[in-house]
């Protein structure tokens, strides 16, 4: 035992007793200490530069030798024409075909209360000669009007690409429903996974495991640069390499690949400033924590496919020089002849980082200590709990608290799977905003009887906030660092500073409700114009504005957790949700009732001594 961590007399090391009586102080220098040390690590010098571990990939070396110039306007024509007509599907069917590729279509549905949708994929794979369908790459662009261009890319290079002899791995080409469920439901088929309440139609063509995905999602025929988007649902992250290339080819290109709004340093007068990147790494945790699916590139993850989205930015009515959809089909060529040179599995580089600008990274290393730091807070605080404690038993509302929580989440599942919500917002409303206020009020029925059993159930609360924020660091960064900025700071204010057992404290504990913050902070985020959230300000009712975004928000969440598998449901209804029931019991326990932490081997030395 911790108490009996001990020199040979059985005393308690004079480390530990240091320890205890400063571990108040000692957490709150804890929970600075990460977010000076996030201020360090974003530092330009602090960050690695990016770099190509991969060396078969040779990004840069190809000639790229493309002449189908005359085919993208030809196709941009004739499918401009096949949409009009409403005949789109057929004439990509057809075009395909006609290239002598293997041409399929695969149609989804997805049921749910919240949300109905039917789509449709197509896809052709051409074959490489030389090679068995062991290995290939895959070329994704979403099939719908407003990506016509995308479309047209997509078959000028499948025309351009047949031609050629030196494929090392067949090529897909997959002419995707908009949306990430058409690019779930195609995966989930090719891979033969099922998903509930999602239907897709068996594949009738398959090739060998997918290396890598290029994703490329234009709009119009003229572009000023390119944005880069990689995250994955549950943190997941394509290998830094398919990446780099990427930005790599670009420069070749003569166009930016931007990253979080920074543009790589060649295109820029100075290098990245601290501030800027210091922002780029609080917009990757904010994306990757609560928007997760920004992109088609979101969903390969979960099948251990690495994909990055290339989308891009038309210019403005000012800008000189702008990339034309011809540059982007040599860029295209580029991309794949470097990929089809990698000889294995991408493994060499990382899959853990944050990329914060095109030239600079940080790698897991260097971002595991910011929650290293909030786990040290808590243990800190757990210490001393540990030796207010006499006899363990295990707290009763501790218990039920996460009985309820897991109740919560299984109600929750089982209602918003099956048709009993129908379409109805109200009792949509009704669960996802009342339960977890019915769960808070349930505390009143058991409140903690004892001492004793306060100062467990203290223990208890500050080792499972602190497994929480490392168990799910470990899984994905982001929501851990969430976790531990928001929670920690409200955890040591009420529970170490504030006397418990007043209305003071029962209101701070109310008030670090999940439901309160999430919905408080959207106008926090207002405030500080971060992201789409200035909108808030200019609504007439923005208290009404930010109810619909918290339910829209929650919608979204259930949903990439029944479609996706997202984490952030169970995290949210499981542990949060019990967590704060936790504190707003320890909250309504009088603090002058719990006992300091005492020594016992010391006063026993003591009384023999005297």
């Amino acid at each position: 035992m911790l108490r009996r961590l001990t020199l040979q007399k059985g005393t308690t090391p004079k480390f530990v007793i240091v320890l205890v009586k400063k571990s108040i102080l000692l957490s709150f220098f804890a929970y600075i200490g990460a977010f000076a040390y996030i201020y360090y690590a974003t530092d330009p010098s602090a960050l690695e530069n990016t770099r190509v571990s991969e060396n078969a990939f040779l990004p840069g070396i190809v000639t790229e030798r493309f002449d189908k110039q005359t085919s993208l306007s030809e196709f941009s024509k004739s499918l401009r024409k096949a949409f009009k007509d409403k005949n789109q599907r057929n004439f990509v069917l057809n075009t395909l075909s006609r290239f002598g590729l293997e041409v399929y279509n695969q149609s989804f549905s997805l049921n749910t209360p919240y949300l109905k949708e039917n789509g449709e994929n197509i896809y052709g794979i051409l074959r490489a000669e030389k090679m068995p369908p062991v290995e290939s790459m895959l070329m994704v662009v979403p099939f719908d009007e407003e990506h016509l261009m995308s479309a047209v890319l997509a078959l000028t290079m499948a025309d351009y690409f047949k031609n050629q002899v030196y494929w090392a791995r067949d090529i897909i080409f997959l002419f995707a429903h908009p949306s990430a469920i058409g690019v779930e439901a195609w995966l989930a088929a090719y891979h033969g996974h099922e998903i509930a309440n999602l239907h897709t139609a068996p594949l009738d063509g398959r090739s060998g495991t997918i290396v890598g995905v290029f994703i490329y999602d234009y709009i119009g025929q003229h572009f000023t640069n390119v944005n880069l988007k990689f995250y994955g649902i549950n943190g997941r992250l394509p290998n830094l390499d398919l990446v780099n290339i990427v930005a790599r080819i670009s420069r070749k290109s003569a166009f930016a690949s931007v990253v979080n709004g920074i543009y790589p340093q060649d295109f820029l007068r100075h290098s990245p400033q601290h501030n800027d990147l210091l922002h780029s790494f609080i917009e990757s945790v904010f994306d990757q924590t609560f928007v997760e699916t920004d992109g088609l590139n979101s969903v390969f993850g979960s099948y251990g496919i690495s994909a990055v989205t290339i989308q891009g930015n038309s210019p403005s009515s000012n800008h000189n020089r702008a990339t034309d959809i011809q540059d982007m089909a040599v860029f295209v060529e580029a991309c794949f002849r470097s990929l089809n040179n990698v000889l294995e599995k991408l493994h060499q580089s990382y899959f853990l980082y944050f990329l914060l600008s095109p030239d600079k990274f940080m790698s897991v290393a260097y971002y595991m200590p910011i929650a290293g730091f909030f786990i040290a807070a808590m243990v800190f605080c757990a210490l001393r709990e540990y030796f207010t404690i006499t006899n363990f038993a295990v707290p009763k509302s501790f218990i039920l608290n996460h009985l309820f929580a897991l109740g919560f989440y299984f109600v929750t599942i089982f209602m918003f799977s099956s048709n009993l919500l129908a379409d109805s917002i109200l009792l949509q409303s009704c669960i996802l905003l009342g339960g977890p206020l019915i769960l808070y009020m349930l505390t009143f029925i058991y409140p903690i009887d004892s001492a004793s059993e306060c100062s467990i159930t203290r223990f208890a609360f500050f080792i499972e906030i602190g497994l929480l924020i490392g168990a799910t660091s470990l899984v994905s960064i982001s929501p851990g660092i969430v976790i531990g900025a928001i929670c920690v700071l409200p955890i040591l204010i009420i529970t170490q500073i504030i006397p418990t057992g007043k209305i003071i404290s029962s209101i701070l504990a109310f008030l670090t409700h999940p439901l309160i913050i999430l919905f408080v902070g959207q106008f926090a985020l207002a405030h500080l114009e971060f992201s789409t959230y200035a909108e808030l300000k200019m609504e007439l009712n923005p208290l009404r504005t930010a109810f619909n975004w918290l339910m829209q928000g929650f919608l979204g969440c259930l949903h990439k957790h029944f479609i996706h598998s997202s984490m952030l449901f169970p995290l949210y209804s499981i542990f949060l949700l019990a967590a704060s029931s936790n504190l707003a019991s320890i909250a309504r326990f009088p603090k002058v009732l719990l006992p300091q932490p005492s020594f016992p081997d010391l006063e026993e030395n003591k009384i023999k001594a005297e």
